[in-house]
């Protein structure tokens, strides 16, 4: 396989590799949605989509999202869309147990057939949650990884339908719902095969209006999860080969939609990337960035996206030579070049340095003012399943030491 995907010259072309991993990822026995649409005007096919889904017209729908559903004349769009009455929730921010209790009480009187999650990885997220606690008791907090004793999700979630708004998590991709626990503070995930959604509607269109920094912090997400898959340690050669299509999109597609928010091209390669990282993620594991950023987001209000982009760099240079390989391989798709083992490494790094400046990512977290009780709070909370994957076992004290200059 050539992995050095050159840019594609339209958005059907970008479409094109999409379909094309797909079918790959589905072959290699990956878990996908069982309906995936990518393109321009998809989400015009929701209606049909909820009817098939939901055959009766009289049985409602629930609508969980975020700025896509706030304003009152879309949502009388998404009603018109589905051609039935509908219910809205929504989401403000990341979810916490409090949020996803509050929601899923509303669901359990609503007694909705189907869910539709509208928005970004935060929307996804609370759409899966919801459309598990409609269907089973307690609190969340009993259900996620970490709780003693943990309880099972015993019943199928209700059937969600994923409509991303944001290029970033793959979240209409994936199997997990992330959520804050508060009283932990703590962020832990409700995870099982059958919370990945049914349907995934991709619609490039619909990330056109996101404002610059969600759609950065959106992107650095993507990047993150596209790389950590290949260099973590639950890496599997179908995810790798995966990742490594559409890693050099990245480099290309991001800064161009930062400056013209209506390149379709370039919001489609995005998509698609975003997309695509979400089937990798959910079927290997991350690494480092993601477990820190998940601990970071938990005491501070930083955007995960961001957290992740920030954090990168600095987590490919620690694991450089447990990883090495690996990364070579990262680094020569990223650059679009054969690969030539340590030398594209130095030159990726460099180059992904030079690129982050353009972008005007923030190199360090001074700006967060993370005190040193929150550090150790940070360096406890980052233990988990992300960073299992590392390439280098991590510790407490490990990550407290990889943290201090940064802040």
């Amino acid at each position: 396989m050539n992995v050095h995907m050159p840019v594609p010259p339209t958005v059907v072309a970008v479409g094109e590799v999409f379909d094309d991993a797909l079918r790959c990822a589905r072959g290699a026995g990956l878990r996908v949605p069982a309906v995936v649409r990518f393109g321009p005007g998809v989400v015009g096919e929701l209606g049909a989509v909820v009817r098939q889904l939901v055959a009766e017209v009289t049985d409602e729908v629930l609508v969980v999202g975020g700025w896509a559903v706030r304003d009152s004349g879309e949502r009388a769009r998404w009603a018109e869309r589905f051609g039935r009455s509908v219910a809205i929730l929504e989401i403000h921010g990341e979810p916490d147990c409090t949020a996803i209790n509050e929601a899923a009480a509303r669901a359990r009187r609503l007694a909705p057939r189907l869910v539709v999650g509208i928005g970004g990885g935060s929307a996804m997220d609370a759409a899966k949650a919801v459309a598990a606690m409609a269907r089973h008791d307690g609190r969340i907090e009993e259900y996620l990884e970490g709780a003693e004793p943990r309880r099972a999700l015993d019943r199928t979630p209700l059937p969600l339908v994923a409509v991303p708004t944001t290029a970033g998590t793959g979240a209409e991709m994936t199997r997990n719902a992330v959520i804050g626990w508060t009283e932990r503070r703590v962020k832990r995930s409700l995870r099982d095969d059958r919370l990945v959604p049914a349907v995934a509607l991709i619609d490039p269109e619909f990330t056109y209006e996101l404002p610059a920094a969600p759609t950065l912090w959106s992107g650095l997400d993507a990047l993150t999860q596209l790389i950590e898959v290949c260099i973590s340690r639950r890496a599997t050669a179908a995810t790798t080969e995966l990742a490594l299509r559409v890693i050099g999109w990245i480099r290309w597609a991001l800064p161009a939609c930062l400056e013209r928010p209506r390149d379709g091209r370039a919001r489609a390669a995005m998509s698609a990337a975003a997309s695509l990282s979400g089937v990798c993620l959910a079927n290997a594991g991350l690494a480092m960035a993601h477990g820190i950023a998940a601990a970071l987001g938990a005491i501070r209000p930083i955007p995960h996206g961001l957290a992740c982009g920030l954090l990168l760099p600095h987590t490919l240079r620690y694991n450089r030579e447990a990883a090495a390989p690996a990364l070579a391989r990262v680094m020569a798709a990223w650059l679009g070049q054969p690969e030539s083992g340590e030398a594209v490494i130095d030159r990726g790094l460099a180059d992904l340095d030079a690129w982050y400046r353009r972008l005007d990512v923030p190199g360090d977290l001074r700006a967060y003012g993370i005190s040193a009780a929150e550090l150790e709070r940070v360096a406890e909370g980052s233990l988990g399943r992300s960073m299992e994957g590392n390439p280098v076992p991590m510790t407490a004290d490990a990550v407290r030491a990889f943290l201090q200059p940064l802040l």
